[in-house]
């Protein structure tokens, strides 16, 4: 890997940090003014005027824009509107149970994903490809909340043998974990299915078959190492969009992670705490993003020096 490839990775994924939290700042401030949606109506106006000022809310937007990331450079991302407290301890208390739906849902996506994406890949055009992929477009389509529902309805309702919200029952992991990791057991299953068969048609691969080697044999010592470098790619970027996608996951469940304060930052314009929510959502995927890319510069340098040279030109 080049020192430019990396160079170049590395100041894309500053640019993509600074470009979302960025449009993040912005919108919210246009969204409306959070004094009027904190304070009840019939605040009176000097009331209304005092936090206006001491929230800053009075200064220019370039005049906020320019303290915000003068604060953030110093590790201060200002205190919560709502609960007066640093709106980083706040998601800091809460990203363990996210990071623990994260690792739950990963989970899942592994021991449904993999082996659904080799076995149709290996059943090519059959009764079995079909099913197996006519699983991954739905479990990939359908959204988060109505999957989450219909979960619920089935295991928490008429059978009864699941806790439908929370997280201090037994098992209260499992239909969360369920809901946010079909949708990228569907997505891992397709991929895999495509990498598996791009590395069955390959020239060493048929080679081996030409002379004599047996299915089983090839599978595990021709086929897979060849296909685990696009799953391990696509596997880095789900895992960096994991935690933005557990956002309507916990709503639904009532999960005490990040995803539900977002919802309820957002709701109440709570400026700082979105913010920060964004910011590690957003450096969270970006960071991810960035393993994956220098990890496959390395793993194949041609990439390297292709998107090198389409630098240059």
């Amino acid at each position: 890997m080049s020192p430019r490839y990396a160079f170049l990775a590395i100041l894309r994924a500053a640019f993509t940090l600074w470009l979302v939290v960025s449009i993040a700042f912005f919108a919210l401030r246009l969204s409306g003014d959070p004094v009027d949606q904190i304070l009840p109506d019939d605040a009176p106006p000097e009331l209304i005027a005092h936090y206006t000022e001491a929230w800053g809310l009075d200064r220019s937007l370039g005049a906020q824009y320019a303290s915000f990331w003068r604060a953030a450079a110093a590790g201060d991302l200002g205190q919560s509107f709502v609960e007066r407290r640093d709106a980083a301890d706040m998601v800091m208390e809460r990203l363990p149970q996210t990071l623990r739906l994260m690792g739950a849902s990963l989970l899942v996506a592994l021991a449904i994903g993999l082996p659904a994406g080799i076995l149709s890949a290996l059943h090519r055009n059959t009764v079995v490809d079909r099913g197996v992929m006519t699983f991954a477009v739905t479990g990939h389509a359908l959204p988060n909340f109505l999957l989450g529902i219909l979960l619920i309805w089935l295991f928490a309702v008429i059978l009864g043998w699941l806790p439908s919200s929370g997280r201090d029952a037994p098992f209260s992991i499992v239909l969360p974990a369920l809901t946010l990791g079909t949708a990228y057991a569907g997505a891992l299953a397709r991929y895999t299915r495509g990498a598996v068969l791009e590395a069955m048609a390959a020239p060493h691969v048929l080679a081996a078959r030409a002379r004599g080697h047996g299915r089983r044999a090839i599978v595990m010592h021709e086929v897979l190492p060849n296909a685990a470098i696009p799953v391990v790619t696509v596997l880095g970027f789900m895992i960096g969009g994991l935690i933005g996608g557990a956002t309507i996951t916990e709503s639904v469940f009532a999960w005490p992670g990040i995803g539900r304060l977002l919802i309820n930052a957002v709701a109440l314009r709570d400026f700082a705490v979105v913010q920060t929510i964004v910011l590690l959502i957003t450096a969270s995927m970006v960071t991810v993003n960035l393993a994956v890319d220098l990890a496959y510069g390395v793993l194949d340098p041609r990439v390297g020096a292709a998107r090198a040279r389409g630098a240059r030109s």
